[in-house]
């Protein structure tokens, strides 16, 4: 019993280790939100400042380990056996359980996480301990702290509807004040505004972090306390003061700091508060063993963990490893940026590509809030309103370039101080809440407030939100259950079910490694294509010209991967096929949302080159999803074990698949050639066409002699007749190209 022990306890330390990783990606969109988003500073100053909050965080995160020695079970009620078995069952539960939402890029809670899976872990163990020892469920108090978790549940709810409000609010006010030109209010506005965001989050540090130090005692920090409003009061002026003194004499910018300091304050609570998520199991397990050995006690199955109980005494050199391994984290991990990118993609003032698509109830929240600001319309004061409005106005809304803030400082100000506020408040009257969802939740406040979510983007917005926070409440329930099964297997099987799940749980983690490091690289692609900056017509054309070329490129080898899984009757060719067609349509469908964004650059009197790019990217477009239709049914057909195409139609394919290629670089040379008048460009379609019609014929003919089956001819039809379309959409690029040399021979 007691190598299970040790191989147990050697699985606790690697997930810890793994958990610090997939926790840190997770939870940094708390405090690199709003100063990523307003690009407070550059992205090497950014993660400085993290680093040093979270370094100086973690040395302060010992008293906060209790939660899991004894803040969800009593450790009175279970052996040293069950103990470990149910910490591995938490850890295994909290590793895959956050990776699975990095690798979606949604911001997930880790105490939730955490909380749950000990909840469910020590619930199931109780049960199969009541059971066996013939108790009832009165007895249930005795082995778990039911209040603690109707207490967390209270607070998700209260944390995240209180968060959303707050910051509309603060964010209306804000606004009114500020307006977008908010440097022309900065010296007293700013001044003042820095006072009370300044003293908002020392207040909110001061809660959660520097009660942990030893040289404050309990009577400084009552003290404190009794005399908390005066001394904000005076701190809040005298900042004010010398904020306005740097502005006149050395141009300080205030929100500036504001964002700074608030994303240390943040990144700082952040590893002094959840660091037990990623850490406190797994000590407390080395703990358990290490008290076990002290006793001198022979029997793991028979020692009471009562000692749980007692403080825990964390050494500070494994607080500086655990904060180390954040950082690294931090400053490498890929997974962290999806995160971040979802939660800045929802709050971004401008529209852009929206990540999430509209649901049935995102347009109905959406209706809803359209009819009742129909609805009291009438009770505007129409000089009130349009002063309002006009506070509200962005004057440089769609003139920003590609490397603008998703939302400005102001913003990012609001967020910090909003957050940090709330969650110090809560935290002095000893609530539990979640510092993700009110980050969150304070973010998408300001947002909705700010009107970045305007008609043309609120209902993807809303559907994202909704998507996040459902995904909330997901995380609490999968936890739960996850955990409860996970100890009982390994309760009831020992040896078996321990390797067994420790298997899969590595199994899981590296499938969604490779899993996000193919959207990564997919998304990276269709981003790059978004983000080419256009400064000038010339630039334009190039880069339409560009992806012409690359969608000609790509025609002959999907058909000759086609081809070859088609002879062959080999699915996992035609799925290289399929996957293929696939980037492409995301390539091509990422063309076509940035057209927008992308002829915003192009000088007003060059409209026509303007029309020239949307008409090549319509096209590219059309060819996509002309191929998608091509390999797409003749994947699904061999997948269906239906009978193949027979040599007579594989050979028909081959030849048209052949033509289609030869006219793909027959018009590359053509659009190459397109200001060359003596040049004539071949005009394959035509042929093409020609012997599709014929292949037409003679396939009716097979039908009608039964020499072929109604799907396989079903599919050769399609295959062909997709060609038609495809060669419409050659020619309609060769065209323009043709037409654009025609209109400015110079370019």
């Amino acid at each position: 019993m007691e190598y299970f022990i040790i191989v147990a306890l050697v699985m606790l330390v690697i997930f810890a280790i793994t958990d610090l990783t997939v926790g840190v990606a997770n939870d940094a969109v708390n405090f690199l939100n709003s100063a990523w988003g307003s690009k407070a500073g550059k992205v090497r100053l950014l993660m400085l400042i993290v680093s040093a909050g979270v370094l100086v965080g973690a040395l302060f995160s010992g008293g906060m380990m209790e939660v899991a020695r004894k803040g969800i079970f009593n450790p009175h009620a279970f052996y040293l056996d069950e103990i470990v078995i149910l910490f591995v069952a938490v850890m295994m539960t909290d590793v895959i359980l956050l990776d699975f939402f990095n690798t979606l890029g949604l911001p997930t809670s880790t105490t939730v996480s955490l909380v749950f899976a000990l909840l469910g872990a020590s619930f199931a163990l109780a049960i199969v301990k009541i059971v066996q020892a013939g108790e009832g469920m009165a007895s249930l108090d005795h082995y778990l702290n039911s209040s603690k978790a109707m207490l967390i549940i209270a607070g998700i709810f209260l944390s995240v509807v209180i968060a959303f409000v707050v910051g509309m609010i603060v964010q209306y006010i804000a606004r009114l004040v500020f307006s977008f030109s908010f440097n022309r209010y900065k010296l007293i506005g700013g001044s003042l505004f820095g006072g009370i965001a300044i003293s908002s989050i020392s207040y909110f540090i001061f809660y959660k972090g520097m009660k942990s130090v030893s040289f404050i005692t309990d009577e400084m920090v009552t003290w404190t306390t009794d005399h908390l409003f005066p001394i904000i009061g005076v701190f809040t002026i005298g900042l004010a003061l010398i904020f306005l003194v740097l502005q006149i004499l050395f141009k300080f910018n205030v929100f500036r700091f504001i964002v700074l300091y608030g994303t240390f304050a943040l990144a700082m609570a952040f590893a002094s508060n959840d660091l037990v998520n990623f850490i406190g199991v797994p000590l407390a397990g080395i703990s358990s063993f290490e008290l076990f050995q002290q006793s001198g006690a022979v029997d793991p199955s028979t020692f009471s963990m009562d000692g749980l109980a007692a403080k825990a005494e964390i050494p500070m050199y494994l607080l500086l490893i655990a904060g180390g391994i954040m950082i690294v984290t931090i400053w490498s991990n890929k997974k962290l940026r999806s995160v971040l990118n979802t939660a800045i993609d929802l709050s971004r003032q401008e529209e852009g590509k929206e990540r999430f698509h509209s649901s049935a109830i995102s347009r109905g929240i959406l209706h809803g809030a359209v009819k009742l600001n129909k609805l009291f319309s009438f009770l505007r004061i129409n000089k009130v309103h349009n002063w309002i409005e006009s506070r509200f106005e962005d004057q440089d809304k769609g003139k920003k370039k590609k490397d603008a803030p998703a939302f400005d400082m102001v913003r990012a100000s609001v967020n910090l101080a909003v957050a940090s506020s709330l969650i110090a408040f809560a935290t002095s009257l000893k609530l539990p809440l979640s510092t993700t969802y009110v980050t969150f939740m304070v973010a998408m406040g300001t947002s909705l407030s700010d009107r970045a979510w305007g008609r043309e983007s609120a209902v993807f917005r809303i559907s994202g939100v909704l998507t996040v926070v459902g995904g909330w409440f997901l995380t609490a329930i999968i936890a739960f259950l996850f955990a409860a099964i996970v100890v009982t297997i390994i309760y009831f099987t020992g040896w078996i079910g321990l390797i067994g799940s420790f298997l899969i749980a590595v199994f899981l983690f590296l499938r969604s490694y490779f899993m996000h490091r193919k959207r990564y690289n997919e998304e990276k692609e269709a981003q790059e294509v978004q983000q080419e900056v256009i400064e000038k017509s010339t630039d334009l054309i190039a880069m339409s010209r560009k992806q012409v070329k690359k969608i000609l490129n790509q025609i002959p080898d999907v058909l000759d991967i086609l081809y070859n899984g088609l002879s062959k009757e080999d699915l996992v060719i035609l799925k290289e096929a399929r996957k293929k067609v696939k980037s492409l349509d995301k390539k091509s469908q990422a063309l076509k949302e940035s057209m927008n964004a992308t002829i915003d650059g192009v000088e007003s009197d060059f409209d026509e080159i303007a029309d020239y790019h949307i008409e090549n990217i319509e096209m590219i477009r059309e060819i996509a999803v002309s191929l998608g239709f091509v390999v797409r049914p003749a994947y699904d057909h061999l997948n269906n074990h239906h009978k193949n195409l027979d040599s007579e139609q594989l050979d028909s394919l081959k030849k048209v698949f052949d033509l289609a290629s030869t006219y793909a670089e027959t018009a590359k040379k053509c659009i190459n050639k397109a200001g060359d008048r003596s040049y004539e460009c071949p005009n394959n379609s035509t042929e093409l066409n020609r012997i599709i019609r014929k292949m037409k014929v003679e396939q009716l003919k097979n039908v009608k002699a039964k020499k072929v089956t109604g799907k396989s001819n079903l599919l050769f039809l399609n295959i062909v007749g997709e060609f038609q379309h495809m060669a419409f959409f050659i020619d309609s690029l060769v065209y323009n190209e043709r037409s654009l040399k025609k209109r400015f021979p110079e370019i």
